[in-house]
């Protein structure tokens, strides 16, 4: 049995409560009623037919009835003109832009855009929202499913942007719905193009708003209510919860000393006397708070700031009921106050979202399963602004003067092209997806894209065309005319490469990924693929964090009280509150967009390249459009043969003209024009590639050595202090996305130091897992292993396989089989020679040593290489130590140990083989230190961690004299010292370690008497 529709449901309904009331009505009334009813195709002309024959029913007449509901309509009539004189005062400017069959009937897709630039242009710092409403008959917006709208508060108007809005309003790629909404009724539908600008709320300096005293419910009394309120729901949950119940007899037992108003100040006390942490989400002030947080609270209880001088308690805030789209809409109709925030509705009751769709659904899993989330690149980024440059564009028609009918050309199609172009199999060109962990330079040679694409590097490059090595091709049809510039990804070159010889200018390139659509993207929501969903979703950025307040009427004034120069409030429309925090970083996925569209780029030249490009006559996002009689020749398991159309696409490109169109009127005030982002952005008559419009220049490579990062994995030798790892924590490379390991916690704790706690710091084990639980995180790019002759070989080509979408660079001062920093017996250390997919790069020059020192260093490096067969190596260095560095020979009852010194003994200074160094420092006056004896990750402490003072715990120990391995890696500053103390197992590696620590040769202490 087919499903019954709204309508006929309530024109059921109506026809129903006509029997009840025809004994009332004559015969021809009855039939009246009848006809309207059958005949009726919107839901809210019948139900006023139903209000009518309601109020027949109670003894009203019709006539009495139809005086009443017109009064009623005076009345919100005024209301509409109070709300509009409201509105007035909270927008700065408002244009609306009308579109009928005989109204603005020339205008285009490219209205958009200039709407949204003039307003720009008149309010640059405004808060702006463009809306589209699709109008059915009696001016009612009845386009539901379409109407739409956007707020946005941009630096500058992109491209991007500019498209997101168009495809938000365009059928797939064939069409603008606001053309074909009127031509589907050309008499009564309409559209109307809202673009408005709002004045933001403006700061209240009074300081005693600020201050609040939570009390105002019916008992002055609601952060207690609220207490009350949470514990008592404990119980009726769980009737045996034993602390729930004691806290709320605490409660119940104090309610003379607790039951009072609070401020910021105060609101602890009650926190305290129920373990509880108190989480205040502040929207009066835009800041939420949070008070009484001890480790030993068994509580949290989240209040919302709902109204001035006010808290409400949130019940199930964790709890999220889904509901339907209509629901949630309605929700907020009904609720006299509310949170939205990032797809979230907070009520005082209860929060909700919108149940998921299909798509979403299918989206999110996709998303998790591929790591998704770790594949952005950040809008403004020097990777990014290369990126953008690419030639995004949905259509190419070469003649403006062509006949546009559809019977004159045929078409072939490629199949499931976004789908395919994520997978291997389907796709000939594949060579996968750039990760987002971009190496971004200059000075790029075509030597270097061989090389890279070769080791699976892909990217986007600036190349200029050089020549064409087929000179008889259409250059100027695919726009590839010498000495322009463009901005292409490798697959593209790849291909092109042999027609034309490049000069390559910049690059950006990362590590290639695989990102394959399921077949349930296979699937159609709204008409439109869910791969085509999710290519859209991959466009598009989100610069502002939005949160929309619906207060309580009485409560409205107070919102001009916010203090936070992050966020800005304005009030729309409908008295909503709408809060707009701009992101500081904007991630973006348009490069897997754009690599997305560039397979079908290659797709379409090569047919273009294979065949007479006079014959085609036009190139769509994935088909071609030629001559009906041209036998054009294709690959068919890439393309099908499909219905041409062309006639209602491209009528916008044939009509739009910005002089005449009346887009530009009162323009000549402001400045000479709407600087458009350029006219052939949004014509489809253009050349299929278009030269990049920016001049930019990128970073050189960052390493010493001026060479390109040519693998995914680089290792970096040289001596200490040549400024390995400065080199890559001091580059262009987005330092938020840098991980920073080793094995040496002071190491690490020591670099994030220097970087301001910028870097990720972080072991080996919590990066692998290893006996203890993972580290997660989204923003991991690029990983610094250093010191690698204190880490196995299997571990480091562990994090190789596990962050596969990353840079990996390998640290430490080794060549091939040897190694000059100290190692462990237990550790295999990587042999570079062993490996072909790393690239070696070595560092000459030191930054750390004054020359006595590097000469004496380079002695020892010489005599290292040369007896490093010899199995008495340690004897011979040994010698050569003490030589070299008799200077520093001292008794320990000459040193004086200082609060910055280091202490350095072969062995462990608490251990059996203690040289008791540290108590005999100790007794001589030296300040003790203090470090972690065990890692414990819930507490942050690591092993080795060095404490400001002595803890109040006791996983710690006390001591002066650590091994080396606690400080490779680290250098001293110019005034302290290194005091090295070494009984037993000397070490050639170990002292030499211990040595290149110092700066200067009088900062070294070797004790002779130990």
């Amino acid at each position: 049995m087919p499903r019954l529709s709204k309508l006929d449901i309530a024109t059921r309904d109506a026809l129903n409560v006509l029997k009840t009331v025809s004994k009332n009505l004559d015969p021809r009334t009855t039939a009246k009623y009848e006809r309207q009813l059958i005949n009726a195709n919107r839901i809210d002309y019948v139900n006023r037919i139903i209000a009518e024959l309601n109020a027949i029913k109670t003894g009203s007449t019709a006539t009495a009835f139809k005086q009443e509901q017109q009064q009623i309509r005076e009345i919100k009539r005024q209301e509409k003109i109070a709300q509009a004189q409201q509105q007035q005062q909270n927008i700065i400017d408002r244009n609306i832009i009308t579109l009928s069959a005989t109204v603005n009937s020339d205008f285009t897709s490219m209205t958009h855009e200039v709407e949204i630039r003039r307003m720009k242009l008149k309010h640059p710092n405004a808060l702006f929202s463009h809306q589209v409403l699709y109008i059915g008959n009696d001016d009612e917006n009845i386009g539901d499913q379409l109407s739409n709208i956007i707020f946005y508060k941009k630096p500058e108007i992109k491209k991007p942007f500019i498209d997101k809005i168009i495809m938000k309003n365009s059928f797939t790629y064939d069409g603008w719905y606001p053309r074909i909404w009127i031509n589907s009724n050309k008499q009564n539908h309409s559209v109307k193009i809202i673009t408005t600008a709002y004045h933001r709320i403006p700061l209240n300096v009074n300081n005693t708003y600020r201050n609040q005293i939570y009390q105002l419910n019916d008992n002055g009394t609601c952060v207690y209510d609220g207490f009350v309120s949470f514990f008592t729901s404990k119980l009726e949950k769980n009737e045996k919860d034993r602390q729930a119940k004691m806290m709320l007899n605490r409660l119940i037992k104090n309610k003379d000393i607790y039951a009072k108003s609070y401020t910021n100040e105060t609101i602890h006390q009650i926190g305290e006397l129920c373990k509880t942490t108190i989480y205040i989400i502040d929207v009066v002030n835009g800041n939420d708070k949070k008070y009484n947080d001890k480790n030993v609270n068994l509580y949290s209880i989240e209040f919302i700031n709902s109204k001035y001088n006010h808290l409400d308690l949130l019940s199930n805030t964790n709890n999220i009921i889904e509901v339907e789209k209509d629901d949630y809409f309605e929700l907020k109709n009904r609720s006299p106050f509310y949170i939205e925030r990032m797809g979230k509705l907070i009520t005082p009751n209860q929060s909700y979202k919108c149940k998921q769709t299909e798509f979403k659904e299918i989206y999110n899993e996709w998303k998790q399963s591929n790591n998704y989330d770790s594949y952005y690149i950040i809008n403004g980024s020097e990777s990014y602004n290369l990126i953008e440059n690419y030639d995004y564009s949905l259509h190419t028609f070469f003649d403006e003067d062509m006949y546009i009918k559809n019977d004159l050309y045929s078409e072939i199609d490629q199949k499931k092209a976004y789908f395919n172009s994520t997978i291997k199999n389907n796709n000939k060109n594949y060579i996968g997806y750039p990760s987002g962990s971009f190496i971004t330079v200059s000075n790029f040679t075509s030597n270097d894209f061989d090389l890279i694409t070769k080791n699976n590097l892909i990217g986007f490059f600036e190349v200029k065309i050089v020549s064409h090595i087929d000179k008889s091709y259409h250059s100027d049809k695919l726009g590839l005319v010498i000495g322009s510039n463009h901005v292409f990804t490798t697959v593209q070159i790849l291909f092109l490469q042999k027609y034309i010889e490049f000069q390559f200018i910049n690059a950006s390139y990362a590590p290639s990924i695989d990102i394959p659509f399921t077949e349930k993207f296979l699937k159609k929501e709204d008409k439109i693929s869910h791969y085509c969903k999710a290519f859209g979703l991959m466009l598009h950025q989100n610069n502002m964090i939005e949160t929309v307040i619906k207060p309580y009427n009485d409560d409205q004034q107070y919102y001009n009280i916010v203090n936070n120069t992050d966020k800005e409030m304005y009030k729309m429309d409908d008295g909503c509150i709408k809060i707009v925090e701009q992101v500081k970083e904007v991630k973006t996925y348009i490069h897997l967009a754009y690599f997305m569209n560039s397979y079908c780029k290659v797709n379409n030249l090569e047919v273009m390249y294979n065949n007479d490009i006079d014959c085609i006559v036009g190139v769509k996002v994935d088909s071609i459009v030629y001559k009906k009689n041209y036998d054009i020749v294709y690959d068919d398991s890439i393309f099908t043969s499909k219905k041409t159309n062309i006639e209602f696409l491209i009528q916008d490109a044939k009509h739009f003209d910005v002089s005449n169109s009346g887009l530009d009127f009162g323009l000549d005030e402001l400045c000479d024009s709407v600087t458009i982002t350029n006219k052939n952005d949004y014509s489809y008559f253009r050349p299929y590639f278009k030269p990049t419009k920016y001049q930019f220049t990128c970073s050189k490579s960052f390493l010493q050595t001026g060479e390109i990062i040519n693998n995914r994995t680089i290792l970096i030798n040289g001596k200490g202090g040549s400024g390995k790892t400065f080199s890559i924590l001091h580059s262009n490379l987005n330092i938020k996305n840098i991980v920073y390991t080793s094995s040496c916690w002071n190491l690490i704790n020591g670099q994030k130091q220097k970087t301001n706690d910028q870097i990720i710091g972080m072991s080996y084990q919590r990066l692998l897992g290893i006996g203890t639980e993972q580290f997660k995180s989204k923003n991991i790019k690029y990983i610094v292993i250093d010191e690698i002759t204190l880490i196995d070989e299997k571990i480091i080509n562990l994090l190789r396989k596990t962050f596969y979408w990353c840079y990996i660079f390998i640290i430490g001062d080794v060549e091939n089989d040897i190694f000059y920093q100290c190692s462990l017996n237990s550790v295999k250390v990587i042999n570079p020679k062993d490996y072909t997919d790393i690239q070696q790069v070595k560092y000459l020059k030191s930054y750390r040593f004054n020359t006595e020192l590097e000469q004496k260093l380079d002695a020892l490096r010489e005599i290292k290489l040369k007896y490093s067969d010899r199995y008495d190596i340690n004897k011979i260095l040994k010698i050569h130590v003490y030589e070299l560095f008799k200077t520093c020979l001292i008794s320990k009852d000459d040193i004086t140990f200082n609060k910055e010194d280091i202490g350095i003994s072969g062995a462990d200074d608490l251990g059996e083989k203690s040289n008791n160094l540290t108590d005999f420092f100790i007794a001589k006056g030296a300040q003790p230190q203090y470090f972690v004896k065990k890692t414990d990750i819930y507490k942050g402490l690591m092993k080795g961690q060095q404490l400001p003072a002595k803890p109040d715990h006791s996983n710690y120990e006390m001591k002066l004299f650590k091994t080396i391995h606690s400080f490779q890696g680290l250098d001293l500053t110019e005034t302290n010292k290194i005091i090295i103390g070494i009984k037993h197992n000397f070490d050639a590696n170990l002292f030499y370690t211990a040595l290149s620590r110092a700066r200067r040769l009088d900062q070294i202490n070797i004790i002779i008497d130990v």
